[in-house]
């Protein structure tokens, strides 16, 4: 699933996906005592147009999509999301937003190292 965000004109100038993972996913080797009664969901990165930066609008829709992962789960769910270990700003958004560090140090992950967070 994604969403996005357009300026009035229509020019969509941010966008950010999630999907939801099964169950027995990866993340119970980086997360002790993970409740698999849960469902997993993997929250992927936010692009927002070069000219749009410094707006709020990462932080918005990761607030998003964490509001449709709890109507559509209301039971709880668990989430994952990622970012490179220099990413500053996105680090701060996805402290904001409530997920905790859970990798001690970077792990290699898509072609680069990431650091996993967790909510």
């Amino acid at each position: 699933m994604c969403c996005g965000l357009r300026n009035l004109s229509g020019k969509l100038v941010a966008f950010a996906s999630y999907k939801q993972l099964p169950v027995d996913y990866k993340l119970n080797y980086l997360i002790n005592n993970l409740d698999l009664n849960k469902t997993p969901y993997y929250l992927g990165g936010a692009v927002v147009d070069e000219d749009y930066r410094g707006n709020g609008f990462q932080l918005i829709l990761l607030n998003f999509r964490l509001k449709q992962l709890k109507l559509t789960c209301p039971s709880g769910f668990n989430a994952w999301i990622t970012a490179h270990p220099e990413n500053i700003v996105s680090i701060r958004n996805i402290e904001k937003a409530g997920f905790k560090k859970i990798t001690d140090k970077p792990i290699p992950m898509y072609g680069s190292v990431r650091d996993v967070f967790f909510i």
